[in-house]
């Protein structure tokens, strides 16, 4: 295997695992500002 082609193969295994993290990033943000809302409705009702 070329130098060349390690790189590239690496470079792209880098490049999913940082779109997993960002998709991972992204989903628990929407997690946090739907607990968020979810008890600020529970607290407008008490």
């Amino acid at each position: 295997m070329t130098v060349s082609k390690r790189m590239k193969d690496t470079s792209r295994k880098n490049n999913m695992f940082a779109q997993f993290r960002k998709n991972e990033r992204d989903k628990q943000k929407l997690i946090d500002t739907v607990v968020k809302q979810l008890r600020s409705l529970i607290n407008a009702h008490h």
